[in-house]
């Protein structure tokens, strides 16, 4: 067996490997699992949620272009305007 030099490591073994792949592969079917759970919450059904779902994209566009902060004010005010419509027709 070769004696290691300084600052020299040693080569991951293979079982490590299967380890942590297996490990991942468990991660992301859990992952997988809650997403297909949430889904159904995330669903878009009227225009106030579909404002609101464009108003957090432009938010998220806002980190790499902070113009955009405005486009995505414009959008969270029609979702107020149109949840406030919605509540006035359900009455």
């Amino acid at each position: 067996m070769k004696k290691n030099s300084i600052g020299a490591l040693p080569a991951p073994q293979p079982s490590a490997s299967n380890r942590i792949f297996g490990n991942l592969s468990r991660l992301f079917s859990s992952l997988k699992k809650r997403a297909s759970s949430l889904a159904y919450m995330c669903q878009i059904r009227t225009k106030s949620d579909r404002y609101y779902a464009l108003s957090v994209l432009f938010m998220v566009v806002t980190l790499f272009i902070p113009v955009v902060v405005f486009v995505s004010a414009f959008y969270l005010y029609r979702a107020k305007k149109a949840e406030k419509n919605e509540m006035n027709k359900k009455s």
